[in-house]
């Protein structure tokens, strides 16, 4: 908890000087995104939680898009992982949300993101025993995925991967075993 208090205190400080500047707030949100992700990568997702939190809030505040889409995505991980699934899905369906107003202003934009977005949706909803839900999720989530693996195979595979695994899970979890076997 030291290390974090000295962290966010650096963080807070640095943007304090760039406060009068333009950036000022978008810089803070930057830095804090990066303590969060450095404490969630540290296996430190409790203490992730907070920079990640006041990130979230700066976005909205300056209604920073994509980024706000982003670092709810980045905060519903940490969530996911200290077993907060309410708190994870709620954050999971403002960024599937977000991400979809942005797809339909740039379809070529951020469809990457609204498939990872999607996967982790259906994992929340999954979590929480809302399976048909998570099922819906989880099939637009491999559409597209598939769509975006067609134009960038390297970059999104892994994702279609990962949606066709939380399909399989759904499937079963609903009942249809050979759907799940063929997914």
């Amino acid at each position: 908890a030291g290390h974090l208090a000295s962290a966010t205190t650096t963080v807070h400080s640095a943007a304090d000087n760039d406060a009068d500047s333009e950036g000022g707030g978008r810089a803070l949100a930057v830095a804090l995104t990066a303590l969060g992700a450095a404490l969630a990568s540290l296996g430190e997702h409790e203490e992730a939680v907070a920079p990640r939190r006041e990130a979230v809030q700066i976005h909205r505040d300056l209604d920073a898009e994509p980024e706000l889409a982003a670092t709810l995505v980045d905060l519903g991980a940490s969530l996911r992982s200290l077993g907060e699934h309410d708190s994870a899905l709620a954050a999971a369906r403002e960024a599937v949300r977000r991400y979809r107003n942005l797809v339909a202003a740039d379809p070529d934009g951020h469809g990457g993101d609204l498939a990872r977005a999607l996967i982790d949706l259906g994992a929340d909803l999954r979590s929480t025993g809302a399976h048909q839900d998570a099922l819906e999720a989880s099939r637009e989530a491999v559409r597209r995925c598939r769509d975006v693996a067609a134009a960038a195979p390297a970059r999104h595979l892994p994702d279609l991967a990962d949606a066709l695994t939380g399909l399989g899970a759904d499937l079963r979890e609903c009942g249809a075993h050979r759907d799940a076997l063929e997914a």
